[in-house]
């Protein structure tokens, strides 16, 4: 059965207009809807710094942490050092060099060799540092990423192997060869050497060879080496030392030298470049060296030359340089060698430790020191002879002027009136030096003529001997058994078999005048 509800209607007045007392509406409180947005609001920027922090504080981390551990990608001996501290790659150093051995055997006896048997020494604190310092320089980008590899030099070289250790372990008796030298020679004026002793013994250099293989890891599993026998050299060769006498030599040609105001006051002699250098093949320079090739100078030794043995010689009054010189100029003999007035300012020598390796290395002309400096000044006199063989003279100039002439007595093939040739024993014509000259002489000689007769002599004591021509050709004392003085030496007409004959009483003054290299001219 349904049941029908039915709800009576009641009619309720409308107003005709729309009038609200909004006093009696309740109004929305700000304040809660400011609260109900803020907590419905959410905030992102405390979690960006909360990111910042911890990547800071990881970035932090790890720099903090690779100062004092070695950086990514660093690698000895083929091994990743990565994060080692400086101890762990000490005893990594260490541990490879003692457990690192090749087995060698020789007639029937076997040995386990070490690095240290055969003398290859490890230094494996200067090998820490290295590792530590690798790539320290580098940007941020290549200091901690792995990807950019760097690895040390372990410092091992097979070549640098004893063989004298090698061949103890084996009970074999080896004399140690003997290096070859490179001294100054006996005048003083060039470097020699002196030649190598070489020895006999077990090779070392293929034990080295697979221990150093060994330990840098391109041969993990070392292989027994069989000794043989071979010739030992010692460090330094005859090439090696040889090598060094031609660098050292290259220094006397052109010293090494020390100006001041641009005129220079010294020059490092071969008997200071001795002492300055030493012959060192080993490749290695130390604090105030400079190495050319074999050759290693010790610039602090270069600075003590200076000061003890060039500086007490210079002087602060100077002395002009006199010279005697030939036609063209050249300096024939020096008469007085001269020298600037020099005053070094205080201190001047500490110069020479930082100028002296770019001197050595070429790359700079000279040292250069400070001080006063007043220069010498140079005289030269110009000297020459001439034999006119028609005059039957010879004449003395200096610097263009006559100072003496002497009468002579020339070759026998010499006309008296034109000195024209006319034999076989004739002064040659033309240009010569004085080159060679005794003060006293045994002439003896044969020849044999254009006719095929024999011309001989043998004259005891010929005086005041100077050699012009290479063919045996001087102007000498007259070779008379008594003496014939310069007014005599007409009366003789031409008595010799080439040579030029003057005066007893004039040769002495001629020998002193005609130094060797004094220019002779012989006209007819």
């Amino acid at each position: 059965m349904i049941r029908r509800v039915i709800i009576a209607q009641r009619k309720i007045p409308i107003p005709t207009s729309y009038e609200v007392d909004m006093s009696v509406v309740p109004q929305p409180d700000p304040m809660a809807n400011a609260q109900v947005s803020q907590r419905k609001k959410r905030h992102i920027w405390p979690w960006i710094v909360g990111v910042i922090v911890v990547l800071a504080a990881c970035v932090t981390g790890i720099v903090l942490f690779f100062q004092s551990h070695v950086l990514p990608g660093v690698s000895l001996w083929g091994q990743d050092m990565t994060g080692k501290s400086r101890a762990q790659v000490v005893q990594f150093v260490e541990d490879c060099a003692a457990n690192t051995a090749v087995s060698v055997s020789y007639n029937g006896t076997e040995q386990r060799i070490t690095l240290a048997d055969i003398g290859m020494q490890t230094d494996p604190q200067a090998l820490a540092d290295a590792t530590m310092s690798a790539k320290r320089d580098g940007n941020v980008f290549t200091k901690y990423m792995p990807w950019s590899q760097d690895a040390v030099d372990g410092g091992l070289d097979a070549t640098k192997a004893d063989a004298t250790k090698l061949n103890a372990k084996f009970n074999q008796q080896v004399n140690d060869p003997k290096d070859a030298t490179v001294t100054l020679n006996e005048e003083g004026t060039s470097f020699v050497t002196s030649p190598a002793v070489n020895s006999q013994g077990l090779a070392v250099k293929p034990v080295a060879d697979q221990l150093v293989a060994a330990v840098n890891g391109t041969d993990t599993h070392a292989r027994a080496v069989q000794a043989t026998v071979e010739t030992i050299e010692p460090a330094i060769t005859d090439v090696k030392a040889q090598q060094a006498a031609d660098t050292l030599n290259g220094y006397i040609t052109n010293p090494i030298t020390f100006t001041m105001n641009d005129e220079t006051i010294a020059k490092l002699d071969p008997a200071g470049l001795a002492k300055v250098s030493s012959v060192d093949v080993s490749e290695t320079t130390g604090e105030h060296q400079v190495r050319k090739g074999n050759v290693l100078f010790d610039v602090q030794a270069i600075k003590d030359y200076f000061t003890n043995d060039i500086q007490p010689t210079l002087s602060s009054t100077k002395e002009d340089r006199v010279v005697l010189t030939g036609n063209d100029g050249e300096v024939i003999k020096v008469i007085s060698e001269g020298h600037d007035g020099v005053t070094l300012a205080d201190n001047a020598a500490d110069a020479i430790l930082t100028q002296a390796p770019a001197v050595l290395e070429g790359k700079s002309p000279s040292i250069v020191l400070a001080g006063k400096v007043d220069p010498m000044k140079v005289t030269e006199t110009k000297r020459n002879v001439v034999v006119d063989l028609s005059d039957r003279k010879v004449y003395a100039y200096e610097n263009g002027k006559l100072v003496r002439s002497f009468n002579a007595s020339v070759g026998q093939g010499n006309n008296v009136q034109t000195g024209a040739c006319a034999g076989d024993l004739c002064t040659p014509l033309g240009d010569f030096d004085v080159w060679l000259k005794y003060e006293s002489q045994d002439m003896s000689g044969n020849l044999t003529l254009s006719d095929g007769t024999k011309e001989s002599w043998d004259v005891k004591g010929v005086g005041f001997v100077n050699y012009f021509s290479r063919s045996g050709c001087a102007i000498h004392r007259i070779a008379t058994s008594y003496a014939v003085n310069d007014a005599n030496i007409p009366a003789m007409g031409n008595t010799s078999h080439g040579c030029v004959g003057i005066g007893w009483d004039v040769a002495p003054w001629f020998f002193e005048f005609a130094v060797e290299g004094t220019p002779v001219h012989v006209q007819q």
